[in-house]
């Protein structure tokens, strides 16, 4: 477990689990290639020279070759779903307040993007071991006032899926549309129906998730007293990226409040229609180690490939990265988006979706 905070180590250990290890990280978390000048790069079991996510991409890494069954991880920007995705497992990131966070920073050191969108998950090999966890770390906790007493299990909807083939700003590799097709033919051998369809203003919610970020972190990289001090020229270089492309000044915190209010209404309609949404989890492949804080053409690259995970964090929403096969000696997956507090659809319908076509780790390292 990475970054596990109080509540959700409590509850895994009153279950009966016992923590093995703290597993490898990038600097402070803020990144999507778990590599720091600390403890060095976790590799990724399916081919050493890619990335193995970020970031909890250490945790990724051990449960993918056998060194655990299941883990935590928190995320904020798909940070238990990038690195899943990227070594061939699955992780749930559920519903805002749903899994309690109770973190040790006190509140008045987080920024409201922290308050807003940073959930923990549960990271694992099967959707049944997510389910496993989903249950035991669900419910209320004081040390997050945030966090609800909801039902783990809603009552029947209509077995109908939103296929998304086209994300705005990109174009997505073959495997990728290979994986939604086959997740598709799964479904529909289950008796699902699918339908191509776009979920409302993605390239909006994708903006706006980065103008929250933006809004959160740059007084904090400004202040030499926080996180200057603990981060690397590179990483630094990127944030001032970050901050430029989503100016702070642009965006009032009370508009942000607003279009993320307008937003969340919009997504929750689109699923009275379609009660899960199946779509990529990240844009193209796997990069090559370090290519994302090489210079400003490769900063991008971090914003385009989170393109159809921000609406998760934006708008609260439960979501489960699912691999479904391999292409070129990589992992291929997808996600499963459903209305919030909707956890258990998403959920279902991996799991029928791994049922089809089974899973592809525990793994050697291939090096």
């Amino acid at each position: 477990m990475p970054t596990a905070d109080a509540p959700v180590a409590e509850r895994m250990k009153e279950a009966g689990a016992i923590p093995i290890a703290r597993t490898n990280l990038p600097e402070l978390g803020l990144r999507i290639d778990t590599d720091n000048p600390l403890r060095g790069r976790t590799y990724n079991p399916w081919d050493k020279s890619r990335t193995a996510g970020g970031s909890s991409g250490g945790e990724a890494s051990a449960i993918a070759s056998g060194m655990s069954p299941i883990g935590l991880g928190n995320d904020i920007g798909g940070s238990v779903r990038n690195p899943a995705f990227c070594c061939g497992i699955s992780s749930l990131k559920p519903s805002a307040g749903r899994i309690p966070r109770g973190s040790s920073v006190a509140p008045i050191e987080r920024g409201f993007a922290d308050q807003w969108m940073a959930v923990d998950g549960p990271m694992a090999r099967r959707v049944e071991d997510l389910k496993i966890a989903y249950e035991v770390l669900s419910g209320r906790h004081i040390r997050d006032p945030s966090s609800v007493d909801v039902p783990l299990y809603g009552s029947a909807v209509a077995k109908k899926a939103a296929i998304v083939r086209e994300v705005p700003g990109v174009d997505l590799p073959r495997s990728a549309l290979d994986a939604i097709d086959s997740a598709e033919r799964a479904l529909r051998s289950a008796g699902w129906v699918t339908q191509e369809a776009q979920p409302p203003e993605l390239a909006r919610v994708h903006d706006i998730w980065g103008y929250v970020l933006s809004a959160n972190f740059k007084p904090m990289v400004d202040d030499p007293e926080q996180f200057p001090s603990l981060m690397s020229r590179e990483l630094l270089a990127m944030w001032d990226y970050i901050f430029e492309r989503f100016d702070p000044k642009e965006k009032t915190i009370l508009e942000l409040f607003t279009e993320r209010e307008r937003l969340s209404m919009l997504w929750e309609k689109f699923f009275l229609d379609y009660p899960v949404v199946i779509g990529p989890v990240w844009t193209d492949i796997q990069f090559e180690n370090g290519v994302d804080i090489i210079d400003e053409s490769s900063f991008a690259l971090t914003i385009d490939l989170l393109r159809f995970i921000s609406p998760a964090n934006l708008l609260g929403l439960p979501s489960v990265a699912l691999t479904t096969g391999e292409s070129g000696g990589l992992p291929v997956g997808v996600q499963f988006y459903a209305a919030k507090w909707r956890d258990d659809l998403s959920l279902d319908a991996a799991a029928i979706v791994e049922n089809e076509l089974g899973v592809i780790c525990p793994i050697d390292p291939k090096f």
